[in-house]
């Protein structure tokens, strides 16, 4: 056991890095939901309120006021205010990969609800993340901000062990480095099976068998996945047309990105990004 935690994180400290999204500290009335929302991010939030946390074919949560949520990245959620009053919400949101496009969230399971000196720990960083992201832009601010970042993990995964059986994901993952950095640099391109073969220095059969044993997803299935999220993302992000975010995430035509982003969020792109227009946590 001691010998497969100590690869597990060498595997990690090689390749894990922290990006910090988005936030604030919200006052929020009542009544407030967020609606039914799929985010391409972590989001941790602390609620000085009570609510509910909806999800789709589980059971709903209650989170009492004081208590922080933590919402792992493309979990379908709602969360509705269920006390009445005005008070605040410290949200950020984050992504923390271990490679391109394999959330640490996928190898440890972040608890759903933080309670007590840590929940007042994570929503005091959330507050600050927010101050230095509304702030001016120095050397200073951006390297506090990735301290802060990873001290919002670290507490956040105080208690939580790794899954031992996603170290074969690790590994194999490991090897297809190159291969998930070329398809996060050319989302806007035509992406073959056979390029992202040689790119792996692979046969094409024992690639795509790779593959699918890392991440659990044929090539093509994963290209898409990463094309929708990098959508969601600039959607949220940008003012940016629809047409040219389909642009950049290699779907030309307007209306077929349209019906495939529908498809697979359950909104059309426009109202995706009307939905996440205000996002109070």
């Amino acid at each position: 056991m001691a010998s497969t935690t100590h690869e597990f994180l060498n595997l990690i400290e090689k390749n894990l890095r922290f990006e910090y999204e988005s936030g604030e500290s919200t006052l929020v009335k009542y009544p407030h939901t967020t609606g039914w929302r799929i985010l391409p991010v972590l989001v941790v939030a602390q609620l000085n309120y009570a609510a509910t946390a909806e999800f789709k074919e589980s059971k709903t949560v209650r989170v009492e006021a004081g208590q922080t949520v933590s919402l792992a990245p493309g979990l379908a959620h709602n969360l509705t205010r269920t006390t009445r009053g005005t008070s605040y919400s410290h949200w950020s949101h984050v992504q923390c990969e271990v490679f391109p496009g394999v959330p640490l969230f996928y190898l440890v399971e972040p608890p759903l609800i933080i309670r007590g000196s840590q929940s007042r720990k994570i929503g005091r960083i959330n507050h600050e993340l927010g101050e230095i992201s509304a702030g001016k832009r120095s050397l200073t601010s951006l390297l506090k901000r990735q301290a802060l970042g990873w001290e919002l993990i670290s507490t956040l995964l105080q208690s939580v062990a790794f899954n031992e059986d996603r170290l074969d994901l690790i590994r194999h993952a490991s090897r297809l480095t190159p291969v998930l950095a070329y398809i996060e640099e050319n989302l806007a391109k035509p992406i073959s099976h056979d390029l992202l073969a040689r790119t792996s220095c692979l046969s094409p059969s024992r690639f795509h068998f790779l593959f699918r044993s890392a991440l659990g997803s044929a090539p093509y299935e994963y290209v898409q996945k990463m094309r929708l999220k990098k959508a969601q993302e600039l959607l949220i992000r940008t003012d940016k047309s629809i047409a040219e975010i389909g642009r950049e995430v290699g779907h030309p035509d307007p209306y077929h990105f349209s019906r495939t982003f529908r498809r697979n969020v359950g909104l059309s792109p426009a109202n995706y990004r009307k939905q996440m227009t205000f996002r109070s946590f």
